[in-house]
């Protein structure tokens, strides 16, 4: 997909779920989701999963703004970005 096909589903349906990266972050995905949340700099977003500070962390550092990210639960089965209304 390409970021801004992230960015319309996570605006359409609140939530962003990407079951099969539970993981540590894979730089080409941390990329492709950073880019989809920069093209919208209002969106406020959780990021959960089992490695969601990772995943912060490695947003953060690819220019996503800390202030709109936030750590959710760990609960969920790979990684689930969700909007903060």
């Amino acid at each position: 997909p390409t970021s801004a096909t992230l960015l319309r589903q996570l605006k359409s349906t609140g939530k962003l779920v990407l079951p099969k990266l539970g993981g540590e972050p894979q730089e080409a995905w941390v990329t492709l989701i950073s880019r989809g949340l920069n093209l919208d700099s209002t969106l406020r977003a959780t990021v959960s999963g089992p490695s969601a500070s990772a995943w912060r962390d490695a947003l953060v550092a690819k220019g996503v703004r800390a202030a709109r990210l936030e750590a959710g639960a760990a609960d969920s089965q790979g990684l689930v970005i969700e909007v903060i209304r």
